[in-house]
């Protein structure tokens, strides 16, 4: 497991931001700084985004196309009903996580179908 990451400096630093992203294997790591903001505006607390980023420390090196699967989480997480409890979903049970990510690295069209899988409009 990664060292405990400053998310509120990740927030408000987009150069630490993309350093992470460098970290973690972005080939366009500014947009770190994005994703991770998007998450937090959906309403994911800073507690369970710490939580969050640590195991995206862990899992986006191991995925192919980190940049495509970190927005397609950035993306996910404002599209489902409760943000709130998908980041605890993932910190309760990590093997929710990687399996998202996994889906999101081996299908970029079910990355992009995420809203209507959430909404049952498929």
């Amino acid at each position: 497991m990664a060292a405990a990451i400053d998310v509120a400096r990740l927030l408000g630093d987009p150069e630490a931001a993309a350093a992470w992203g460098r970290s973690v294997g972005l080939a366009e790591p500014a947009g770190a700084a994005r994703a991770l903001a998007g998450i937090a505006q959906a309403g994911v607390p800073l507690d369970l985004l710490g939580s969050l980023v640590g195991r995206l420390t862990d899992l986006l090196p191991t995925v192919a196309d980190p940049d495509r699967v970190l927005v397609s989480l950035e993306r996910f997480v404002a599209a489902v009903r409760s943000p709130l409890a998908t980041a605890t979903l993932f910190e309760r049970d990590p093997r929710a996580l990687e399996i998202l990510l996994g889906i999101f690295a081996a299908s970029p069209h079910l990355g992009s179908l995420r809203r209507a899988l959430i909404s049952g409009n498929w």
